[in-house]
């Protein structure tokens, strides 16, 4: 997709401009290589940043004005975060592979950058964002120390999804949406997540024997071939409602985020 491509080209570019902000050098180096760029300490993402969410964002972002001002710091904050919170994951799940220390001191950079661009953003971005975050870190501890279970996994999915919801409802809020509007927006990007989350899940363990040693947390655990279809669906059809509110050309490049044809993409998985 072509308006894909050039925002993944347009991300990377804001990336570099936030990343100047950092005054020592080496520091900064560290920030973009261990956050922003694939790397051996984080070996779980083969990519970096994760473009979906800018995305998801900026859709949200214009589906309710055409004033972009506030469009760069609101795309920078949206990937900065999602990084923020993907380092903090593997942090919690042990996911660091070497140099956790070095790890853990520059992802506490990225901080004070977010709080710098979220005070951009103006006063209604700031009294929306903290007065949720405090929830955001609860998805990511729920699973420890419990054992794996059907019901608790989606219930962890789900407190795991409120971050790209938040992303999603702060877009609106920074746009001056309606506060229905803005719900629908945390109602979409929460959405995406549980969506991607599955399809993921599926594409990791293509065999439930896989599932069957450890702890494993995954939907190929919990869900028979038929109920993670199902779910999938099912998904894909709240999104659909969802997007008649938007505007046509916004809602059809959101639609794409839920556009895995389920049934070619799972014979091909079987």
């Amino acid at each position: 997709m072509e308006y894909y491509t050039d925002l993944e080209y347009r991300t990377y570019s804001l990336v570099d401009e936030l990343l100047a902000e950092i005054p020592e050098k080496p520091l900064r180096k560290r920030v973009s290589s261990m956050a922003f760029t694939p790397n051996e300490f984080l070996p779980k993402r083969s990519k970096r940043p994760k473009i979906e969410i800018p995305f998801l964002v900026e859709q949200i972002f214009l589906s309710y004005t055409t004033d972009e001002e506030d469009l760069d710091t609101l795309l920078q904050f949206s990937v900065l975060i999602g990084e923020y919170y993907d380092i903090y994951d593997d942090i919690l799940d042990d996911d660091v592979a070497t140099a956790r220390r070095e790890v853990i001191a520059t992802w506490q950079v990225m901080f004070p950058l977010a709080l710098r661009l979220l005070c951009r953003l103006g006063d209604d971005a700031v009294s929306y964002w903290t007065h949720r975050a405090m929830c955001l870190p609860e998805g990511q501890i729920a699973e420890a120390g419990l054992d794996p279970s059907g019901s608790l996994y989606y219930d962890i999915v789900h407190q795991q999804s409120v971050l790209f919801g938040f992303l999603a409802g702060l877009g609106a809020v920074v746009a001056g949406a309606e506060q229905n509007e803005i719900r629908n927006a945390e109602c979409l990007g929460g959405l995406f997540f549980k969506y991607e989350q599955f399809i993921l899940d599926a594409e990791q363990y293509r065999t439930r024997e896989a599932t069957d040693t450890g702890e494993i947390w995954n939907a190929m655990r919990f869900m028979s071939d038929d109920e993670l279809i199902a779910q999938l669906r099912s998904w894909q059809s709240d999104a659909n409602q969802l997007l008649k509110t938007y505007p046509a050309e916004r809602a059809a490049l959101l639609e794409s985020l839920f556009s895995v044809d389920l049934d070619e993409w799972w014979s091909k998985e079987c």
